[in-house]
């Protein structure tokens, strides 16, 4: 095995491990992470670290 099959296997993997880090926050995490948007709302927090989550935890959207 070479370096470079070493680097395109890893990459791969950081790769798939990047791209599917939201949707499965969002099957593990939706009803907590909709609480806590909602706790945000009323207490006039910032919701801005869960952004990334708006288009299923904010009810305006």
């Amino acid at each position: 095995i070479t370096a470079e099959e070493v680097d395109r296997i890893l990459g791969s993997v950081l790769s798939y491990a990047d791209e599917s880090f939201d949707p499965l926050l969002e099957i593990g995490f939706v009803t907590s992470i909709r609480k806590e948007w909602a706790w945000r709302q009323k207490n006039g927090e910032s919701t801005a670290n869960l952004a990334a989550f708006a288009r299923f935890a904010d009810p305006d959207r």
